[in-house]
């Protein structure tokens, strides 16, 4: 049993943090009826979390009470008398209500029950960035001037950021400091020279960007240019898992070339491993035969069904890059394995991808990986990019791969609006990724027999030069499940000039959610121009809608633009963007925020002990029983309750300055 002992003698309003899945304390929620309502319940429609209890209050006598739907091993309910009704919610689920006689006339309701949604979350006080290279920069290396690639910060409260590299021997180099007032942002140039990998070998190189902040921050990575599009949602250190499967596609033997008057330079399926910690061992199971000469799995020279597993030493900020090589399209390096002794981040991407049979769709995609721990079997919701206008041409719609970590098959279902009956597919590591095309409706993913599954999107939109519409695709982007959705969200929008910006929104309560920019007083989101709205996407949730909504941020300034997004209600949202001008065509697509907890309950024991007035002494202890270790506390000085639900903050604290951790490695 680890114990982790800190002194604190400091003064700020306090937030303990210990890194892992976090208990909530429960709740109250009372439903009224009858009385001035009538023959309905308010509300009618709940989310809560498991443990919570559910309160009706009313005159039972004139109006029962019967539960009409529970979930599997959970208590049904009938009541017909007394004037208040007690339920403690145990299991997750979907639970229906009604009363027996009004029913039909709306007397009825829903509560949604999820596991705790506290912990971590994407942002953070640590981060490791990493850089995959365009190769359209290659085969055009004038091209190669327009590329940029930048850090997106931003942060809710006053902050203080560093910023860092690495040089060849592993020595952290002097830290650049910036400074964000409250609710501000920093657009950061990163360092293309001194983060660039060889990518004709595989070899480790220092070539990783680590960023330090006082206060949690919100990380974006973006780069932008000739089919060089794309960004990723920066995860903390302290939430990197130690399981991965990359996700990827096919390899694009015609390269940039092919539609460009450039020469053929074939485009690779690649991925980096990021190392957080010294002396982490990491074990590389690929899929198909790499650019190194390990082979693969499932396809390249050698490939036989037989795993090749083969491992490397990295140490914090050693990078390692690994590729296909490019020359099939049938070689896919999806589906690899990489498991580590110590957490890793894993950047994953391609050179320059075609979807499918596109013409004209290529471009650069990246997306950091989420690790396995934080999978999940269920509530993987979707809904459409906006779409290339006419519609119609090839390279309509998007395309979803379903990815495994284990070795045993996950049974997939794949609800889709417009498809009577769905898809089915049976997933597991090592074989070839199930997917789907041209999917043009909102979508629904779960595993039907228990397993964790991951799920990515990818836009297959296609430049026509026929009609001269948006930018070529494709871009990829990590579905988050409904277990991981959070109630705000702040990223910043990357103002090109020419670029269209979308956000996709779902939510059970739309109408809830308010949004502002640049720090000024929240609008709702009718403010916004949506596009689209997409009803039904969820079999198991009818008040789940989906919406795509257009930014307004004027094309001819490059200023960039901070949002936040925020609900009483947990929901999901992604930011993307087309840029289209002249050879400037590109597309890039991320999540913009989620909860990052296993879903297993905590095992931790706190004591306190304040007997001496001049100082406080808390001790901390996993008492798991399965692989036991504190990750990681943070202090966290969040008054407006922005990272906690109001009243979960310790604010009756009074410290001085000093402040001292044990042990020495959980300090950034």
């Amino acid at each position: 049993m680890r114990q982790l002992f800190l002194y604190f003698l400091s003064s700020l309003a306090l937030v303990l943090l210990v890194a892992s899945a976090s208990s909530a304390t429960p709740k109250k929620h009372i439903i009224f009826f009858g009385g001035n309502l009538g023959f309905h319940y308010s509300p009618d429609n709940l989310e809560v979390i498991v443990g919570d209890t559910i309160e009706w209050s009313g005159d039972f006598t004139k109006y029962g009470l019967q539960s009409v739907s529970v979930p599997s091993g959970a208590t049904s309910f009938k009541v017909d008398s007394v004037l208040t009704f007690q339920y403690v919610v145990r299991k997750q689920g979907e639970y229906t209500y009604q009363n027996p006689i009004y029913f039909s006339i709306g007397m009825r309701g829903t509560i949604l029950v999820d596991t705790v949604k506290h912990g971590l979350t994407n942002e953070g006080r640590e981060f490791f960035l990493g850089m995959l290279y365009p190769n359209f920069n290659a085969a055009d290396p004038p091209s190669s001037r327009y590329l940029q690639v930048n850090a997106m910060i931003n942060s809710y409260y006053e902050n203080d950021v560093r910023v860092s590299y690495f040089d060849s021997v592993g020595v952290e180099q002097q830290p650049v400091a910036y400074h964000i007032g409250m609710g501000g942002y920093l657009q950061i140039p990163l360092n293309r020279k001194l983060m660039q990998m060889d990518t004709a070998s595989e070899k480790h190189a220092y070539r990783s960007c680590h960023i330090i902040s006082r206060m949690p921050i919100t990380v974006e990575y973006i780069s932008s240019g000739i089919s060089s599009g794309g960004s990723y949602l920066a995860l903390p250190a302290v939430s990197l898992g130690k399981k991965y499967v990359v996700a990827s596609y096919t390899d694009n033997p015609s390269g940039s070339g092919a539609h460009s008057g450039l020469d053929v330079y074939p485009a690779s399926g690649e991925f980096l491993i990021i190392a957080s910690e010294e002396s982490t061992s990491i074990e590389i199971t690929p899929s198909t035969t790499t650019i190194g000469g390990h082979i693969g799995v499932l396809t390249g020279t050698g490939a036989t069904g037989a795993t090749h597993p083969y491992t490397i030493q990295l140490n914090k900020g050693d990078c390692y890059l690994v590729r296909s090589t490019g020359h099939d399209d049938g070689n896919d390096i999806s589906g690899t394995i990489v498991q580590a002794t110590r957490p890793i981040a894993v950047i994953s991407g391609h050179e320059n991808a075609t979807l499918g049979s596109t013409t004209w769709g290529t471009d650069f995609m990246i997306e950091q990986m989420v690790p396995y721990e934080y999978w999940d079997s269920t509530g993987y919701i979707s809904i459409p990019f906006a779409e290339s206008k006419p519609p119609g041409d090839e390279g309509y719609g998007d395309m979803y791969r379903i990815y495994a970590y284990d070795p045993e098959i996950a049974n997939v279902h794949m609800n889709v609006v417009g498809i009577n009956g769905g898809y089915d597919f049976e997933v597991k590591r090592f074989l070839p990724i199930p997917e789907r095309f041209e999917v043009t409706g909102s979508t629904e993913i779960y595993s039907t027999n228990g397993k964790k599954i991951n799920v990515m999107q990818y836009d297959e939109r296609n430049y026509n030069p026929d009609h001269g519409d948006l930018s070529p695709a494709p871009s990829m982007s990590t579905v988050v499940p409904r277990s991981r959705w959070k109630k705000n969200y702040s990223f910043v929008a990357p103002n090109f000039g020419a670029a269209h910006q979308y956000v996709n929104i779902i939510s059970s309560h739309t109408e809830d959610i308010k949004f502002s920019i640049s720090g000024h007083p929240p609008e709702p989101l009718t403010s916004l121009t949506r596009n689209y709205l997409f009803g039904g996407i969820s079999s198991q949730d009818n008040s789940l809608f989906g919406s795509q909504y257009k930014l307004n941020i004027p094309s001819t300034s490059f200023i960039q633009f901070p949002f936040t997004f925020s609900s009483e209600y947990p929901f999901m949202l992604y930011y993307y963007g087309i840029y289209t001008s002249g050879a400037f065509r590109f597309e890039y697509a991320a999540p913009a925020g989620m909860q990052l907890n296993t879903g297993v309950a905590p095992s931790f024991s706190i004591t306190i002990d304040s007997s001496n007035c001049t100082s406080w002494h808390f001790c901390v202890s996993d008492t798991s029983k399965t692989d036991p270790g504190i990750k990681s506390v943070m202090l966290i000085d969040d008054p407006d309750g922005v990272y906690f639900e109001p009243g979960e903050q310790l604010k009756n604290v009074s410290f001085d300055t000093l402040l001292t951790y044990l042990p020495n490695e959980l300090r950034p």
